[in-house]
């Protein structure tokens, strides 16, 4: 079995030592960043990735004990060794408790090098895996607490902030295929805002089915590949097997945990037995039923008051008439985002009662581009400012958010419509745009 390899950074302002390390751990197959200070450290620390660092402890300026606190006070996914010339009890004490995984006493053989470097890492595991155990049962309290269908929004909120802390992650996303709606909806989302910059949620979920880690597989992403674990989030809604109903995505993952995949499928399958659990307590509890009738086609019920509120809004009837079939192409699970925008997949010969009309053709492409845009460019081929968007765009996307809060959502409680207007006011900073939302509003904010 051959040995794990690592990316290491070895400070050290004694150039033979430094070279000399470089060297070795190089031939043991290690990928090296040899620095002379600790300044240089820290600036390697903050803008690369490295599975441990080795440091001497005495250093011009900063030091090993410096480097090591900072380590421990960003929360770095890294391994840490000190070296010391000093080889004293209060040396050893000082690296210990900076949160040194092991440490070196000069002069060393440099095979004590190479095992005090695999010792650091299975002691940093360690760590994650204790840490691994309070995430768990954190989330497995929060899951006892969890006494009604709306109660499961916090839930998702928990989970994807502990898988994003554990897996030392850019951000976790939980998403679910909403039945009414026909299509996959983002719940939550958590960690830094442009970690889910440009996914396409659609192919995310279909290569997720086939039980293939995307990876950085470029169907995921309409630009740029993102390092991405996914899990599908599976329950046993009826009677027979358990069905894929969401999954779970962590993107930019910095953990050196093993099988981190594992990980995600123990969240997942919590989750999973949690959400079937409510859904059944919500369909044999008296006034507690909260299931959702899809014999009627979500984005039919859309077309009327989209059209009433792009009157209100100066939108010529035509955009309207494409961002409504904007909305219907969106919901036909045959054609993902990708397929419209990219294949110009249009070959409809009937789709919600009619044909594609031809004169709405040349202007629902510019339309469904931005349909699901986000600030950070979630959802979207382009990630388009919000003042770039179409506007019929905007106000498909706005009367789509309302209805999914008030009406379809599946794996969350609906909305009062105070909450829901609250909801909307917020969205409407950064992803629809005011005018949308307060024409919707003083349209359908008091018939929800």
């Amino acid at each position: 079995m051959p040995e794990e390899t690592y990316r290491i950074l070895v400070a050290d302002d004694d150039p033979p030592i430094l070279e000399l390390l470089g060297e070795y751990l190089a031939t043991r197959g290690h990928q090296v960043k040899l620095v002379p200070n600790g300044e240089l450290a820290l600036d390697a620390l903050n803008n690369e990735h490295f599975d441990v660092l080795v440091t001497d402890l005495k250093m011009p300026g900063t030091d090993g004990l410096e480097l090591l606190r900072h380590v421990r006070e960003q929360s770095l996914p890294v391994a840490t060794i000190m070296m010391t010339g000093y080889g004293t009890i209060e040396s050893a004490i000082s690296a210990m408790k900076s949160g040194a995984h092991n440490y070196l006493l000069k002069p060393f053989r440099l095979r004590e090098v190479h095992n005090s470097v695999a010792q650091a890492v299975q002691e940093h595991r360690k760590e994650q895996a204790s840490l691994r155990l309070q995430h768990l049962g954190e989330l497995q309290h929060a899951i006892q607490n969890v006494r009604h269908i709306g109660d499961l929004e916090g839930l998702y909120v928990q989970t994807a902030q502990s898988l994003t802390n554990e897996l030392e992650a850019k951000g976790a996303l939980i998403a679910f295929y909403e039945p009414t709606e026909r299509r996959w909806v983002e719940y939550h989302r958590a960690g830094t805002p442009a970690a889910f910059k440009g996914v396409d949620i659609d192919s995310v979920a279909q290569i997720a089915q086939q039980n293939i880690q995307p990876l950085r597989n470029p169907q995921c992403w309409f630009g740029e590949g993102e390092h991405l674990l996914v899990t599908t989030i599976r329950a046993p809604l009826a009677k027979g097997p358990a069905q894929t109903i969401g999954l779970i995505a962590v993107a930019g993952m910095q953990s050196t945990l093993p099988n981190p995949d594992r990980i995600l499928h123990v969240y997942a399958g919590l989750l999973g037995q949690c959400i079937a659990n409510q859904l059944l307590l919500a369909k044999t509890t008296p006034g507690m039923d909260d299931s959702r009738n899809t014999d009627t086609h979500w984005a039919q019920t859309l077309e009327e008051p989209l059209l009433e509120c792009a009157k209100l809004l100066d939108i010529e009837p035509e955009k309207a008439k494409a961002a409504a079939w904007a909305i219907r192409l969106r919901a036909n699970e045959d054609h993902s985002l990708r397929d419209l925008v990219e294949g110009g997949n249009f070959d409809v010969v009937t789709m919600g009662g009619g044909g594609l009309p031809m004169s709405v053709l040349g202007i629902l492409n510019p339309i469904l581009e931005c349909l699901d845009e986000r600030e950070d460019g979630f959802g979207s081929p382009h990630g388009l400012a919000k003042t770039e968007r179409h506007p019929a765009a905007r106000l498909a996307a706005a009367l789509s958010h309302w209805t999914w809060l008030t009406t379809t959502r599946t794996y969350a409680a609906r909305l009062p419509t105070g909450h829901a207007a609250e909801a909307m006011q917020r969205e409407a900073l950064h992803r629809f745009g005011e005018e949308e939302v307060n024409v919707i509003l003083d349209l359908l904010g008091e018939e929800a």
